[in-house]
């Protein structure tokens, strides 16, 4: 016949030289990719609910223009996911109010130039941990509600960590 062919050693040998080179393609792709993936996704654990509205009498309402809302920071006093309280409160650099009416929002970011302080003369800051501070936004319209979202020091924007229906301020 004169046909020659792979012997069945080279074929095995060929085959698990096939096998290790995909399986060192696929993770030098797949690790980085799930590592940056588990990371995104835990970023925001101990944030769920770290500015809350405070109820304080004349705040949380809206007249003309105005929205005077109070926040509340969380005291972060235990470790969570891994952090402790010192590099969790370093981790936020702001937060975000949206404010919705049917369908309608309006966000601002806290620091920002449409926010001030509720007391003019203060910088704009936001509230030491356990700490409440009164802000005084500027709005092209009303409002039903207000909602405050974390933004942590990376730039990320965590999920939802309170909403309140805004009343009219005087009433």
């Amino acid at each position: 016949m004169g046909k020659k062919g792979v012997s069945p050693i080279i074929a095995t040998v060929l085959i698990i030289l096939l096998t290790i080179s995909a399986g060192v393609m696929i993770s030098k792709i797949l690790v980085p990719f799930v590592k940056n993936n588990l990371y995104e996704s835990t970023e925001c654990l101990g944030f769920e609910d770290y500015f809350q509205f405070e109820e304080i009498q004349g705040s949380n309402c809206i007249s003309n223009e105005n929205i005077l809302v109070s926040i509340r920071s969380k005291s972060v006093e235990r470790e969570v996911a891994g952090n402790n309280a010192n590099q969790l409160n370093k981790s936020i650099s702001g937060f975000s109010l949206v404010f919705v009416k049917s369908g309608k929002t309006e966000r601002l970011d806290v620091p920002g130039n449409k926010i001030k302080m509720y007391n003019y003369d203060d910088p704009v800051s936001i509230p030491e941990p356990g700490g409440v501070r009164t802000y005084n936004a500027s709005v092209a319209e009303k409002f039903d509600d207000a909602e405050v979202y974390p933004v942590l020091a990376s730039g990320r924007i965590c999920d939802k960590s309170d909403s309140i229906k805004l009343l009219n301020c005087g009433k």
